[in-house]
């Protein structure tokens, strides 16, 4: 006869996740050659932090400079410290009635130690894209960073920048 019920023995083994660090883990961004991160007087202000981190930000411009870095010595690094960011919300930000999407930025070039480049990156959308969501924005907003950035970068090291597509020379 068989038995009219059988006792069975289920082990669970619970996987602890390890300590979360500080969340200040998404505001900043270091690599090799380029660290990107936020200014304490943006990191205090609730919202445009959770904009920063909940829309990608830092690593969304990391990706758009990081092709201009490599025109610099094999031993510059670049620093960026965003100093102001602004991105409209709500109903205000989809028609575009309070104003523009913003980031600026402190950028500092060191090579070897020594400091051989600063200047301020200063990008705004312009009210565009009254009817685009906040990501749609925000990708405008980093391209139009990543424009300013490669401008000034070629600048401040004594160059002309390099803006694609053809130039037009009049009387010829």
């Amino acid at each position: 006869m068989k038995p009219f019920g059988q006792v069975v023995t289920i082990a669970f083994t619970f996987l602890l996740p390890l300590p979360v660090l500080a969340d200040d883990d998404k505001m900043s961004i270091s690599g090799e050659r380029l660290a990107i991160s936020v200014a304490d007087e943006v990191k205090a202000d609730a919202d445009k932090a959770k904009a920063i981190k909940d829309y990608q930000v830092l690593s969304r411009i990391q990706r758009e400079i990081q092709g201009y870095i490599g025109g610099l010595n094999e031993s510059a690094n670049v620093e960026v410290v965003i100093t102001s960011f602004r991105l409209r919300g709500g109903v205000s930000g989809f028609f575009g009635m309070s104003g523009d999407d913003v980031i600026d930025a402190k950028v500092t070039i060191r090579d070897k130690g020594k400091q051989t480049g600063h200047f301020v990156v200063n990008a705004d959308n312009g009210r565009s894209g009254r009817t685009q969501p906040p990501t749609r924005r925000v990708v405008r907003l980093v391209q139009e960073f990543g424009q300013k950035f490669g401008a000034m970068l070629s600048l401040s090291q004594g160059k002309m920048p390099f803006f694609p597509g053809q130039m037009m020379i009049p009387g010829r």
